[in-house]
């Protein structure tokens, strides 16, 4: 018997993920906590009611490493 046989369907959502996982961040703030995407030159960008009025946080990257932050900015009209 072989081994599981992954489909075309699957292969390319494993293909994704693998090539997106290292640009998401897990951030959590006193507010709540969310998702991030992130840049080069350690910037991240996530959603305004995310962050809501916090001024820190800590993010969690792919790799398990951890780092604090501090929030730049943030424009609630857009949700950025």
């Amino acid at each position: 018997m072989g081994g599981v046989r992954v489909d075309d369907y699957s292969k390319t959502v494993i293909s994704v993920a693998q090539s997106v996982t290292p640009h998401v961040a897990s951030v959590r703030l006193d507010a709540g906590s969310g998702s991030a995407v992130v840049f080069e030159h350690g910037r991240m960008l996530t959603n305004a009611h995310v962050v809501g009025g916090a001024r820190s946080g800590k993010a969690t990257f792919s790799d398990g490493s951890e780092a604090p932050f501090e929030v730049a900015g943030a424009d609630p009209l857009s949700d950025l």
